[in-house]
């Protein structure tokens, strides 16, 4: 979908009360949102329960694929595969993978200066933003990430999925990759 903007499904509104659930007895000194109207829908239903409003901020939106936004199968088509897996869309009006990481580190930085030590953050955002995220700050290669959950059966970047990791001085450790935290029916 990209940079689509729209709200949530009535399956995405399920999986995010499912996900809401799951993060009810967590506390969050902030929480960080993307600006597209799904994830401000994703945040809304998370922060039930929790005293504490959200932070929109656009460094947090789905990485811009140009002239592929919205289109349908595009993953299906090898040349278009190519640039989703090495990040690759300024030369059709988007970004790439430099562009992204830039905004990252700019965006991150930003969360660090603003916190004070063992707080807690939320990131709402999306699934090819959280996977360029493992490339830069976990150096993990995709594509064998892919392979392994498809060995296992299992989504990569499910929607309303948790990952969580840490930053200790100058330091970012993953502690969870991206998973459901329920099963589907």
């Amino acid at each position: 979908q990209g940079r689509c903007d729209s709200p949530l499904t009535e399956k995405g509104i399920q999986q995010a009360q499912k996900a809401s659930q799951e993060l009810a007895c967590t506390h969050f000194d902030s929480v960080y949102v993307s600006t597209s109207e799904r994830t401000r829908d994703t945040a809304d239903i998370l922060s039930e329960g929790h005293d504490i409003s959200y932070i929109t901020d656009k460094r947090l939106q789905e990485v811009f694929f140009g002239k592929l936004v919205g289109e349908k199968n595009a993953l299906e088509n090898p040349e278009y595969k190519k640039r989703f897996d090495h990040v690759q869309f300024s030369d059709l009006g988007g970004e790439d993978y430099e562009e992204v990481t830039e905004r990252i580190q700019e965006f991150l930085n930003n969360v660090i200066d603003c916190s004070h030590e063992n707080d807690s953050v939320l990131l709402v955002s999306h699934g090819m933003l959280y996977f360029i995220i493992l490339r830069y700050l976990f150096r993990i290669d995709l594509n064998q990430y892919m392979k392994e959950c498809r060995k296992e059966k299992k989504n990569p970047i499910p929607n309303c999925g948790i990952s969580q990791f840490e930053y200790d001085h100058g330091t970012f450790r993953m502690i969870k990759f991206m998973e459901e935290s329920w099963q589907e029916n």
